[in-house]
């Protein structure tokens, strides 16, 4: 499992196992739900690290889009201020006031 999609996939499939309404007929269909549980189990242990890496890169896309997103807002606030500050020193008032300085 290397991508979000695989495990999803994974988990849908473990899912519809383990919550299925079948518990078996007879021993030999009990016996083989025993042993697909027994799978998913197994599978569950070997992919914990990869699932765990997989949260925590995802916590940190979060973290990093939150920290942009702030930057952003920032640097766009400050934009606006220059912009609006800039507006204002082009109006004739402060022409004139320019003017008198010369």
């Amino acid at each position: 499992m290397n991508s979000i999609g695989e495990v999803n996939t994974w988990m849908g499939e473990a899912e519809e196992t383990l919550r299925g309404d079948d518990l078996g007929k007879d021993v030999e269909t009990t016996t083989a739900l025993i042993k697909k549980i027994s799978t998913i189990e197994s599978e569950l242990y070997q992919q914990e690290s990869k699932l765990t890496h997989l949260r925590d890169t995802c916590n940190g896309f979060e973290k990093v889009t939150k920290t942009n997103l702030y930057f952003t807002k920032t640097a766009l606030t400050g934009l606006q201020t220059f912009i609006f500050l800039g507006q204002s020193f082009c109006t004739a008032d402060a022409r004139e006031k320019r003017e008198k300085l010369h």
